[in-house]
């Protein structure tokens, strides 16, 4: 993924990751696979949040590192109205 789609990602105006209390991003992030053996970069799970509704979840597949040891993670990045 380039930067510019990253940034068309970002600024959708139909993304409400702000409006999301984290800890339903939390909770959706959860319920995606093992990141240690997904894929996929994206991966989105749909969850119900009060005052909202139905809520798509994108989670994007991150990587940290440190010294030798690697950890794959996901990490909310857009939240859609269903």
């Amino acid at each position: 993924m380039d930067y510019d789609e990253e940034i068309r990602r970002y600024s959708d105006p139909t993304n409400i990751i702000g409006r999301v209390p984290g800890e339903y991003l939390a909770r959706a992030t959860r319920t995606l696979p093992d990141p240690e053996k997904a894929t996929e970069q994206f991966m989105d799970a749909v969850i119900d949040v009060p005052g909202i509704g139905t809520v798509r979840v994108t989670g994007k597949r991150m990587k940290s590192r440190k010294g030798k040891s690697t950890l794959y993670f996901w990490t909310p990045s857009k939240a859609v109205a269903v």
